[in-house]
Parts: structure tokens; sequence; C-alpha cells
């Protein structure tokens, strides 16, 4: 064997169940990493942003690169245009009354089904409503960050940019990887009251991103929403009590012009994604 054909080998992807074990199990590491952080908060008195931002980091973040290196192998990536990250950016928007309708599925499951209560949701306000603070710069910058950008960067290198292209290895489809990887994404959250919430989240940032090439599409889309929600609760005086509120069902007819929005979106950025393509790279490179 030439010293060019050793070089090509050592570059071939690892199976797809040992890149999955590479990923858990860096995530695991990470998520011990992440506790011994917590631990020097009683040193340094580290502020809950920074946690969290190095929870992003090691847990999500990090284990994505390694596992998308060990199980894809180097790729090249194709930058989205202008007009495809807007159209990401306005699905966030578009699809919010699917999001009600499936907060209002997630309700009616932990009342007879999940038979949980709402104790998590709870605990999630109550984190988010100590990082947001909207009087100043400085209170926008810190959940902006925190709160929008760290997760919409590394939960889509985890859950998009590794998750899904292993998975499409192990499992021969694009679809079931995306449904796969969607409800991962929305189990480790471990929060089942907004189980469907996420999973339908989650289906949509891995139909963009394989439609479109791109794991920038997704993280647009990702930090949009997410931007949305900070938004929304800069404009309540309770927030607690705004993000324990029980979500009503909208009305069907705003529900189909939201879907219809959706799609339509969705369809403008694999068309743009169509018409930009570079022939030169792989179909399979085609996707980062």
């Amino acid at each position: 064997m030439s010293l060019f054909s050793r070089s090509q080998a050592r570059r071939r992807p690892v199976s797809p169940l040992l890149a999955l074990g590479v990923l858990f199990a860096t995530t695991v590491c990470g998520y011990f990493a992440t506790m011994g952080v917590f631990v020097l908060d009683g040193y340094f008195g580290l502020g809950m942003a920074v946690q969290l931002f190095f929870s992003s980091v090691f847990c999500f973040a990090l284990p994505g690169l390694v596992s998308r290196r060990a199980g894809v192998g180097r790729l090249k990536g194709q930058l989205p245009t202008p007009n495809v990250i807007f159209c990401a950016a306005a699905i966030a928007f578009a699809c919010q009354p699917l999001v009600e309708w499936a907060s209002a599925i997630d309700l009616r499951l932990c009342e007879t089904i999940w038979n949980v209560e709402g104790d998590s949701a709870a605990e999630n306000a109550q984190l988010i409503t100590e990082l947001c603070n909207f009087d100043s710069f400085t209170g926008w910058l810190v959940p902006t960050l925190v709160i929008a950008l760290a997760p919409a960067v590394s939960e889509e290198l985890f859950f998009r940019g590794a998750m899904i292209p292993i998975l499409r290895r192990l499992t021969g489809g694009w679809g079931s990887a995306v449904f796969i990887s969607a409800v991962v994404f929305s189990l480790a959250h471990f929060d089942m009251t907004g189980f469907v919430t996420r999973t339908l989240m989650g289906l949509i940032m891995g139909i963009v991103f394989v439609l479109s090439r791109s794991l920038w599409v997704s993280m647009a889309f990702h930090f949009a929403n997410n931007f949305l929600v900070l938004v929304s609760l800069s404009r309540v005086d309770d927030m607690i009590a705004a993000l324990t509120a029980k979500p009503q069902m909208p009305p069907l007819s705003m529900s189909i012009i939201s879907l219809v929005l959706t799609v339509s979106l969705i369809f403008i950025i694999h068309r743009s994604t169509l018409a930009h393509r570079d022939d030169n790279l792989s179909p399979l490179s085609r996707i980062f």
C-alpha cells in the first residue's frame, strides 16, 4: 500500500455504531467536566451564565465536533446565501402557531398519559428569570449569548451536525435520521412537559439542515426561535407566570396559515440551495 493509500485509509470515517458510541461517550465526559465547573463555583463564584455556557460547550459543542469528524470524516461545507438565512429566521416567526398547538398537545399528554407535573417547567422558568434582565444592554447581552446563541451553535453541532449524518449512515435514510435526532433532541432536555414542542422544533431544524445542505441554516432558525422567546419575555411583567401559563390551542385557520407559511419557506430554502449548489462537492458533503 502506497503512502497516499494509507493516508486515505486513515481519513475513512469509523462505523456509524462506533461513531454514536463516541458521541455519547464524549457527552458523558463533557457532563462530568461541567460538574467540575459547578464545583469551581464554590471557589470562584462563577455566575449561572458562565456555568450554562460551559455546559453548552462541554456537553454538546465539543462532542458534536469530535463525533462528526470520527463518524463522517473531513467534509467541506457550502455557505448559504443571505436569503436562505433570512428564510430560516422567518420560519421561527411563521411556525409560532404550530408551536402553540404542540404546547397544547404537551399539556394534554402531561395530564393524561405522561402523568407528570410542571415542576421542571417551573424550575426552568425560575432559571430563565434569574438570567434575564432587560433593563440595560448587558441585561440583553447575557441572555442573548447564553439562552439564544450558545444553545443554537452547540446543540446544532451535536444533533444536526453530528447525529443526523451518523444516523443516516446507520439507518440508510435521511427521514429516519431526522426523526430520531428530533426525538433524542427533545429527550435530552429531561423535561416531558415540552416533549412534543421540542420534537417539532427538532424536526424543523433537521429538515432545513438536510434540505439547505448547511448547518448554518439550522443554527439561524434555532437562534431566531430562542431570541423570539426573549423578546416575548421582555414584554411581560411576570416572566415566571408567562413561562408557566397553560398554553391554549390556536384557531384552526391560524394553524393552517402557519403550516402553509412554514412549508413555503422550507421550499424556498431548498430551491435556493439547488440554484446555488456547488456540483464539485460530493453528495454527502453538500449537507454541511
